[in-house]
């Protein structure tokens, strides 16, 4: 987020609008991993010409999708039932 204070612009705020802002942000986008609020911020700089509001924020990360060992393994294992699944509705098994 901070990458994203720097690079595009926003209304000016005085220190007491600046921390309720923060803490909005803090509240609503807290809980998403390092690496969504990275795609966020290349994904804002490429698309925004203003800080974008918490609205346009999760609407980016919408379009976000975990791509770690756990989430491969999972998609593996259900390729892996699909396929059998196919197979013995087709009587292969």
């Amino acid at each position: 987020m901070r990458t994203l204070l720097a690079v595009l612009p926003k209304r000016g705020t005085d220190e007491i609008s600046g921390k309720l802002f923060v803490a909005a942000y803090q509240k609503k986008l807290g809980t998403y991993p390092g690496d969504a609020i990275g795609f966020l911020a290349d994904k804002a700089m490429e698309r925004c010409r203003w800080f974008p509001t918490i609205a346009e924020c999760l609407e980016i990360l919408s379009k976000w999708h975990r791509d770690d060992e756990h989430v491969r393994r999972k998609i593996a294992a259900r390729e892996i039932v699909d396929r059998e699944e196919r197979a013995r509705s087709r009587g292969e098994i």
